[in-house]
C-alpha cells in the first residue's frame, strides 16, 4: 500500500482562482490556499508556479528561520484559518 501523499503544484491562474478555493498571501513568496477543505501552504518558486510546502517542512522553517518574519506569517495563517473555517 502506498502511503505517500501527493503534493500540489499550482499555476498562478489556479492559485488566484477563488472558485477553486480561497487563498491569502502570508508574506513575500508564502501563500495559503484551501484545497479539499485543507489549508495548504505554498511557496512561489518561480513567477508562474507555486509548490506545496509540507506541514513538517513549514514548521521546521518557521522554527529555524533567522530572516523570515515568522510571527507575521503565523498570524496571517491563523487569520486565514479563522476566516475560512466555515468553508
Amino acid at each position: 500500500m502506498n502511503s505517500r501523499k501527493r503534493r500540489h503544484s499550482l499555476t498562478v491562474q489556479t492559485m488566484f482562482d477563488q472558485t477553486k478555493g480561497p487563498y491569502a498571501q502570508l508574506n513575500g513568496t508564502w501563500f495559503v490556499k484551501k484545497i479539499e477543505n485543507e489549508d495548504v501552504v505554498f511557496m512561489q518558486t518561480q513567477g508562474k508556479k507555486f509548490e506545496e510546502i509540507t506541514p513538517q517542512c513549514f514548521e521546521v522553517t518557521m522554527q529555524n528561520s533567522k530572516t523570515l518574519p515568522v510571527e507575521e506569517i503565523k498570524k496571517s495563517l491563523e487569520k486565514f484559518k479563522e476566516a475560512t473555517n466555515a468553508l
